[in-house]
């Protein structure tokens, strides 16, 4: 698929790779197994946006974070969890989980993050298996599981194929500076925790980028869908 704007050389070379790729689990694909689609990329560079549009036009989607959203509602057991290890001061007012300034201590300090991680992924994981298998009961060609940090923390075995959504760093960056209402400083320490632009890319099965308009979006999202729709 082609991406807009000038690419640096680096990028023609991923790109050129990414084309040349086999693709086993659509070519020859059985239709009675339903397609895992990993959909991934860099903090601020559009995953949302992306996984919606899949979503308007029939594609499954189990979102990670809305999973992290959910199992971390007041009185769950993993907001106890968290309340305990960190004390009240990461609760809003209302006894909500106060993320940003939760991703504020974590993400200064390497073990914090660990201890982080340590209670919610289990319980992440868990919830993405049992959502993929109820679509897959459905008989849903393929499915859309959106994991920000799928390749950093192994979580290929739960996919069949990933999507990275491409933006480049200084966009990314000031995106979630004006999102989140942040620093540079805060942003880059996240970034930190994430592999690189050319990791990333170089382990896309296919690359969606999120430099170009909606309309162009739209349609690069389209003939996804439509690929990953096909019964061989």
């Amino acid at each position: 698929m082609a991406l807009c704007g000038i690419r640096p050389p680096w990028m023609v070379e991923v790109q050129i790779l990414q084309e040349q790729k086999t693709c086993p689990s659509i070519h020859g694909h059985n239709p009675n197994i339903m397609r895992r689609i990993g959909l991934t990329g860099g903090i601020g560079s559009g995953k949302t946006t992306v996984s919606e549009i899949f979503e308007s036009l029939g594609a499954a989607v189990v979102d990670a974070d809305e999973i992290s959203h959910q199992i971390t509602l007041p009185g769950r057991p993993a907001t106890q969890l968290i309340q305990k290890q960190w004390g009240d001061s990461i609760l809003t007012s209302e006894g909500q989980l106060d993320r940003v300034e939760l991703r504020k201590i974590v993400f200064a300090d390497p073990q914090q993050l660990q201890r982080l991680e340590s209670i919610l992924h289990p319980a992440i994981e868990q919830q993405i298996l049992q959502q993929t298998a109820a679509f897959k009961s459905q008989d849903k060609a393929y499915c859309i599981i959106v994991v920000p940090l799928l390749i950093e923390k192994n979580l290929t075995h739960l996919v069949d194929q990933i999507v990275v959504v491409d933006l480049p760093i200084k966009q990314q960056i000031t995106r979630v500076m004006q999102r989140d209402q942040v620093d540079e400083n805060h942003v880059a320490r996240i970034l930190e925790q994430q592999i690189t632009r050319e990791q990333r890319l170089q382990r896309a099965d296919h690359i969606i980028d999120n430099t170009c308009d909606k309309q162009n979006l739209r349609k690069q999202i389209q003939k996804l869908h439509e690929l990953f729709s096909e019964n061989d």
